[in-house]
């Protein structure tokens, strides 16, 4: 049996996954407002989707 390999992944997480949709229209607005890194972006997305969410 093959072990899994330990490299990280190169693709960034959304191409892992399929964000609800609240999550990545939050993402965009910031991008287009905010000069932030996309990883500081989602970080902040889904912290707040989780606040008004849970």
């Amino acid at each position: 049996m093959k072990k899994p390999s330990k490299k990280l992944s190169t693709l960034p997480p959304t191409r892992h996954l399929r964000l609800p949709a609240a999550i990545d229209k939050r993402i965009r607005e910031l991008a287009r407002r905010e000069s932030r890194s996309m990883h500081n972006l989602m970080t902040a997305a889904v912290i707040e989707y989780v606040e008004k969410h849970s």
